[in-house]
Protein backbone atom coordinates (compact mmCIF):
# COMPACT_ATOMS: atom_id res chain seq x y z
CA UNK A 1 0.00 0.00 0.00
CA UNK A 2 3.02 2.51 0.79
CA UNK A 3 4.46 1.63 -2.57
CA UNK A 4 1.41 2.33 -4.23
CA UNK A 5 0.69 5.36 -2.31
CA UNK A 6 4.22 6.84 -3.83
CA UNK A 7 3.05 5.99 -7.74
CA UNK A 8 0.16 8.66 -7.61
CA UNK A 9 2.35 11.21 -9.36
CA UNK A 10 2.89 8.50 -12.05
CA UNK A 11 -0.80 7.48 -11.91
CA UNK A 12 -1.91 11.00 -12.30
CA UNK A 13 0.50 11.71 -15.05
CA UNK A 14 -0.39 8.84 -16.74
CA UNK A 15 -4.47 8.86 -16.24
CA UNK A 16 -3.90 11.99 -18.40
CA UNK A 17 -0.99 11.36 -20.73
CA UNK A 18 -2.09 12.44 -24.32
CA UNK A 19 -5.37 13.64 -23.24
CA UNK A 20 -5.29 16.85 -22.90
CA UNK A 21 -5.67 19.02 -25.84
CA UNK A 22 -3.35 22.42 -25.61
CA UNK A 23 -4.77 24.09 -28.77
CA UNK A 24 -8.58 23.63 -28.26
CA UNK A 25 -8.11 23.79 -24.57
CA UNK A 26 -10.08 20.84 -23.66
CA UNK A 27 -9.55 16.69 -23.37
CA UNK A 28 -9.49 14.18 -26.03
CA UNK A 29 -11.46 11.02 -25.10
CA UNK A 30 -11.37 8.72 -27.90
CA UNK A 31 -12.74 5.75 -25.87
CA UNK A 32 -16.26 6.95 -25.20
CA UNK A 33 -17.28 6.11 -29.10
CA UNK A 34 -19.47 9.39 -28.87
CA UNK A 35 -19.23 12.07 -31.25
CA UNK A 36 -19.70 15.62 -31.00
CA UNK A 37 -23.12 15.85 -31.18
CA UNK A 38 -24.24 13.14 -28.99
CA UNK A 39 -21.85 14.42 -26.32
CA UNK A 40 -24.13 17.54 -26.99
CA UNK A 41 -27.30 16.34 -26.61
CA UNK A 42 -26.47 14.41 -23.09
CA UNK A 43 -28.88 16.31 -20.75
CA UNK A 44 -28.10 14.01 -17.62
CA UNK A 45 -25.58 11.87 -16.22
CA UNK A 46 -25.61 9.17 -13.77
CA UNK A 47 -22.21 7.81 -12.24
CA UNK A 48 -22.59 4.58 -10.39
CA UNK A 49 -19.90 2.03 -8.12
CA UNK A 50 -19.15 0.75 -5.25
CA UNK A 51 -16.31 1.59 -2.45
CA UNK A 52 -13.95 3.61 -3.10
CA UNK A 53 -15.36 4.57 -6.52
CA UNK A 54 -18.54 5.67 -5.12
CA UNK A 55 -16.68 8.11 -3.29
CA UNK A 56 -14.74 9.22 -5.96
CA UNK A 57 -18.37 9.73 -8.24
CA UNK A 58 -19.46 12.04 -5.34
CA UNK A 59 -16.51 14.18 -5.85
CA UNK A 60 -16.88 13.80 -9.56
CA UNK A 61 -20.51 15.16 -9.32
CA UNK A 62 -19.13 18.32 -8.40
CA UNK A 63 -16.67 18.53 -10.69
CA UNK A 64 -18.64 17.87 -13.88
CA UNK A 65 -21.47 19.92 -12.38
CA UNK A 66 -19.31 23.14 -11.88
CA UNK A 67 -17.19 22.73 -15.12
CA UNK A 68 -19.99 21.11 -17.76
CA UNK A 69 -23.80 22.46 -15.78
CA UNK A 70 -25.37 19.04 -16.74
CA UNK A 71 -27.00 17.49 -13.51
CA UNK A 72 -25.06 14.53 -12.54
CA UNK A 73 -26.48 11.80 -9.69
CA UNK A 74 -24.51 9.34 -8.50
CA UNK A 75 -26.31 5.51 -7.86
CA UNK A 76 -24.80 3.23 -5.12
CA UNK A 77 -24.67 0.13 -7.75
CA UNK A 78 -25.78 -2.55 -5.16
CA UNK A 79 -29.00 -0.37 -5.56
CA UNK A 80 -29.44 0.88 -9.17
CA UNK A 81 -30.05 -2.75 -10.20
CA UNK A 82 -32.56 -3.60 -8.01
CA UNK A 83 -34.82 0.09 -8.57
CA UNK A 84 -36.11 1.14 -11.39
CA UNK A 85 -34.36 4.37 -11.65
CA UNK A 86 -35.94 7.25 -14.10
CA UNK A 87 -33.99 8.43 -16.72
CA UNK A 88 -34.39 9.51 -20.18
CA UNK A 89 -33.25 8.85 -23.57
CA UNK A 90 -30.03 11.44 -23.53
CA UNK A 91 -28.64 10.29 -19.96
CA UNK A 92 -24.98 8.99 -20.26
CA UNK A 93 -24.16 6.38 -17.46
CA UNK A 94 -20.82 5.71 -16.08
CA UNK A 95 -19.82 2.65 -14.25
CA UNK A 96 -16.81 2.96 -12.57
CA UNK A 97 -14.76 0.33 -10.79
CA UNK A 98 -10.53 -0.18 -10.28
CA UNK A 99 -10.87 -4.18 -11.13
CA UNK A 100 -13.32 -3.89 -13.83
CA UNK A 101 -14.73 -7.14 -12.29
CA UNK A 102 -17.04 -5.64 -9.45
CA UNK A 103 -20.01 -7.71 -9.13
CA UNK A 104 -22.42 -4.96 -8.02
CA UNK A 105 -21.15 -2.56 -10.70
CA UNK A 106 -21.58 -4.85 -13.85
CA UNK A 107 -24.74 -5.93 -12.79
CA UNK A 108 -26.11 -1.99 -12.35
CA UNK A 109 -24.28 -1.92 -16.33
CA UNK A 110 -25.81 -4.33 -17.68
CA UNK A 111 -29.09 -3.02 -16.26
CA UNK A 112 -28.84 0.34 -17.57
CA UNK A 113 -27.54 -1.48 -21.18
CA UNK A 114 -31.05 -3.64 -20.94
CA UNK A 115 -32.96 -0.30 -20.49
CA UNK A 116 -31.50 0.62 -23.80
CA UNK A 117 -29.31 3.43 -21.90
CA UNK A 118 -25.95 4.26 -23.31
CA UNK A 119 -23.22 2.97 -20.64
CA UNK A 120 -19.69 3.74 -20.09
CA UNK A 121 -17.02 2.16 -18.02
CA UNK A 122 -14.29 3.61 -16.20
CA UNK A 123 -11.76 1.07 -15.13
CA UNK A 124 -8.36 0.31 -14.76
CA UNK A 125 -7.79 -3.74 -15.87
CA UNK A 126 -7.86 -3.85 -19.64
CA UNK A 127 -9.77 -5.92 -21.37
CA UNK A 128 -11.37 -6.20 -18.08
CA UNK A 129 -15.57 -7.28 -17.55
CA UNK A 130 -16.96 -4.08 -17.61
CA UNK A 131 -14.48 -2.83 -20.62
CA UNK A 132 -15.85 -5.78 -22.70
CA UNK A 133 -19.64 -4.87 -21.71
CA UNK A 134 -20.06 -1.22 -22.16
CA UNK A 135 -20.42 0.84 -24.57
CA UNK A 136 -17.01 2.56 -24.56
CA UNK A 137 -15.25 4.20 -21.67
CA UNK A 138 -12.09 5.78 -20.29
CA UNK A 139 -8.88 3.54 -19.32
CA UNK A 140 -6.87 5.02 -15.71
CA UNK A 141 -3.96 3.66 -16.94
CA UNK A 142 -2.85 3.18 -12.94
CA UNK A 143 -0.80 -0.12 -13.17
CA UNK A 144 -1.83 -2.71 -10.88
CA UNK A 145 -2.88 -2.21 -7.58
CA UNK A 146 -2.40 -4.96 -4.84
CA UNK A 147 -3.36 -3.15 -1.87
CA UNK A 148 -6.68 -3.61 -0.37
CA UNK A 149 -6.78 0.25 0.29
CA UNK A 150 -7.59 1.93 -3.33
CA UNK A 151 -4.78 5.38 -3.66
CA UNK A 152 -3.74 5.62 -6.35
CA UNK A 153 -7.17 4.29 -8.39
CA UNK A 154 -8.97 6.66 -6.38
CA UNK A 155 -6.93 9.69 -7.67
CA UNK A 156 -6.76 8.56 -11.47
CA UNK A 157 -10.63 8.31 -11.08
CA UNK A 158 -10.91 12.25 -9.88
CA UNK A 159 -8.32 12.99 -13.33
CA UNK A 160 -10.86 11.05 -15.36
CA UNK A 161 -13.82 12.66 -14.23
CA UNK A 162 -12.37 16.20 -14.28
CA UNK A 163 -11.13 15.61 -18.19
CA UNK A 164 -15.21 14.00 -18.59
CA UNK A 165 -16.24 17.66 -16.82
CA UNK A 166 -13.94 19.29 -19.23
CA UNK A 167 -14.57 17.69 -22.49
CA UNK A 168 -18.44 18.40 -22.13
CA UNK A 169 -17.84 21.63 -20.54
CA UNK A 170 -15.75 23.12 -23.47
CA UNK A 171 -18.76 21.93 -25.61
CA UNK A 172 -21.20 24.03 -23.59
CA UNK A 173 -20.47 27.06 -21.76
CA UNK A 174 -16.12 26.78 -20.68
CA UNK A 175 -14.29 29.56 -22.53
CA UNK A 176 -11.08 29.15 -24.05
CA UNK A 177 -9.41 31.29 -21.17
CA UNK A 178 -10.78 28.92 -18.44
CA UNK A 179 -10.23 25.46 -20.05
CA UNK A 180 -6.61 26.77 -20.19
CA UNK A 181 -6.56 27.18 -16.32
CA UNK A 182 -8.17 23.93 -15.91
CA UNK A 183 -5.14 22.45 -18.46
CA UNK A 184 -2.35 24.09 -16.55
CA UNK A 185 -3.76 22.56 -13.15
CA UNK A 186 -3.63 19.35 -14.16
CA UNK A 187 -0.47 19.43 -15.40
CA UNK A 188 0.92 20.86 -12.29
CA UNK A 189 -0.82 18.16 -9.98
CA UNK A 190 2.14 15.02 -10.39
CA UNK A 191 4.43 17.71 -9.26
CA UNK A 192 2.93 19.41 -6.58
CA UNK A 193 2.03 15.72 -5.09
CA UNK A 194 5.62 15.14 -5.56
CA UNK A 195 6.44 18.30 -3.57
CA UNK A 196 4.14 16.66 -0.30
CA UNK A 197 5.47 13.06 -0.46
CA UNK A 198 9.32 15.10 -0.22
CA UNK A 199 7.80 16.96 2.72
CA UNK A 200 6.15 14.27 4.74
CA UNK A 201 9.90 12.04 3.72
CA UNK A 202 11.92 14.92 5.36
CA UNK A 203 9.40 14.86 8.41
CA UNK A 204 9.39 11.21 8.83
CA UNK A 205 13.37 10.66 8.45
CA UNK A 206 14.32 13.52 11.25
CA UNK A 207 11.17 12.11 13.67
CA UNK A 208 12.97 8.74 12.92
CA UNK A 209 16.62 9.72 13.49
CA UNK A 210 14.98 11.68 16.75
CA UNK A 211 13.13 8.22 17.72
CA UNK A 212 16.34 6.53 17.74
CA UNK A 213 18.42 8.90 20.58
CA UNK A 214 15.61 8.87 22.22
CA UNK A 215 15.10 5.02 21.97
CA UNK A 216 11.92 5.47 21.29
CA UNK A 217 8.71 4.46 18.19
CA UNK A 218 7.31 7.06 15.84
CA UNK A 219 3.73 7.39 15.37
CA UNK A 220 2.19 9.47 12.84
CA UNK A 221 -1.23 11.20 13.89
CA UNK A 222 -1.81 13.89 11.37
CA UNK A 223 0.06 16.93 11.56
CA UNK A 224 1.92 15.94 14.93
CA UNK A 225 4.11 13.51 15.63
CA UNK A 226 3.70 10.95 19.29
CA UNK A 227 6.04 9.25 20.95
CA UNK A 228 5.46 5.80 22.21
CA UNK A 229 7.87 3.16 23.37
CA UNK A 230 8.37 0.37 21.32
CA UNK A 231 10.30 -2.94 20.72
CA UNK A 232 14.00 -3.07 19.28
CA UNK A 233 12.13 -5.48 16.70
CA UNK A 234 9.47 -2.46 15.87
CA UNK A 235 12.04 0.23 16.05
CA UNK A 236 13.69 -1.48 13.19
CA UNK A 237 10.71 -2.12 11.02
CA UNK A 238 9.94 1.44 11.53
CA UNK A 239 13.40 3.03 10.58
CA UNK A 240 13.24 0.73 7.54
CA UNK A 241 10.01 2.09 6.17
CA UNK A 242 9.81 5.65 7.14
CA UNK A 243 13.97 6.08 6.29
CA UNK A 244 13.78 6.00 2.62
CA UNK A 245 10.82 6.16 0.62
CA UNK A 246 9.31 2.72 -2.11
CA UNK A 247 11.67 1.96 -5.18
CA UNK A 248 9.04 2.46 -7.39
CA UNK A 249 8.94 6.14 -7.01
CA UNK A 250 11.61 7.32 -9.36
CA UNK A 251 10.44 11.15 -9.47
CA UNK A 252 10.03 10.55 -6.13
CA UNK A 253 13.51 9.63 -6.06
CA UNK A 254 14.76 12.30 -8.22
CA UNK A 255 13.15 14.84 -6.26
CA UNK A 256 13.93 13.92 -3.09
Amino acid sequence: MLKEIFEQPDSVRDAMRGRLNTEECTAKLGGLNMTAPQLRDVTRIVLTGCGTALHAALVGEYLIEQLASIPVEVEYASEFRHRNTPMSGNTLMFAISQSGETADTLGALRESRRKGYRTLGICNNVASTIARESDGGVYMHAGPEIGVAATKSFTSQLVILTLIGLLLGRMRHLSTSEGSLIIEALEALPEQIESVFCQRYALFRAAVQLSDRAGRGVKDEGDHLSLRRRSPQRRIKARYYCARPPRSSLHFHRSG
